[in-house]
């Protein structure tokens, strides 16, 4: 399997560059594999890679080459990891025969990667936030709870907080590690909006670029979304 630096999807890179920070990824002959002890619960923390899209053979559950069959034997010893999720690295956006994988229960997801080699200043820029890379232990509680009160509404409260104080966890390690910076946009002491920037393997990453909800439309996001990439 490739290195991180020849993964051909952008996003996929950078998911592995954040993953490697804190998560076991080992390289087989035919696929990667990503797990993240101290986070059993995240399904894009625990799973495999391939490079080529599944075939027929790969759904089939009596193969002891099938991707079910080899997520079974790769992470037998974390009896915690009670899903299976499995990622192809192919940007071009062939789907192979996932529908042999949709027949037997699975959910398809496809991500849509933004990119950008350079910056432009928001239409509508906002004068009034004060930006601050995050620090102190209170501003990254309240980090946490800004990305909690935005989360999806699938997400039940009690679960997801578990799962995002791991991740923030992660984060934070990796600022303090000198990987990147977590940031912030302040309109007096209030954390109206938040991103985090990570670098690595020849891209800088976005995480979690979330505004307040009383706070949108004002050009907040836009606005620091353009001084951090710049920063970047």
């Amino acid at each position: 399997m490739l290195p991180i630096e020849d993964v051909k999807s952008l996003g996929l890179r950078s998911d592995l560059m954040i993953a490697e920070h804190k998560s076991v990824i080992e390289r087989k002959e035919d696929y990667v594999v990503v797990k993240s002890p101290h986070n059993p619960g995240y399904y894009w923390g625990n799973f495999l890679i391939f490079n080529r899209p599944p075939t027929l053979r790969d759904a089939q559950l009596c193969s002891p080459k099938s991707w079910e069959y080899l997520f079974h034997r790769e992470f037998s010893s974390m009896p915690q990891v009670n899903h299976m999720a499995f990622i192809w690295d192919c940007p071009e956006g062939m789907w192979g025969d996932a529908d042999a994988f949709k027949a037997l229960g699975y959910s398809m997801d496809t991500t849509e990667v933004l990119t950008a080699d350079q910056v432009d200043s928001p239409l509508h820029a906002n004068d009034k936030i004060r930006i601050r890379e995050i620090t102190s232990v209170d501003q990254w509680n309240a980090v946490t709870e800004l990305l909690m009160l935005t989360r999806e509404p699938q997400y039940q409260a009690r679960t997801y907080r578990r799962y995002l104080v791991r991740k923030v966890e992660t984060y934070r390690s990796m600022a303090m590690n000198q990987k990147g910076a977590w940031f912030g946009a302040f309109m007096g002491d209030d954390l109206v909006a938040t991103l985090g920037m990570f670098t690595g393997y020849g891209v800088g990453r976005f995480q979690h670029v979330v505004t307040h909800p009383e706070y949108r439309r004002q050009g907040i996001c836009g606005t620091l979304v353009h001084e951090i990439a710049s920063l970047a």
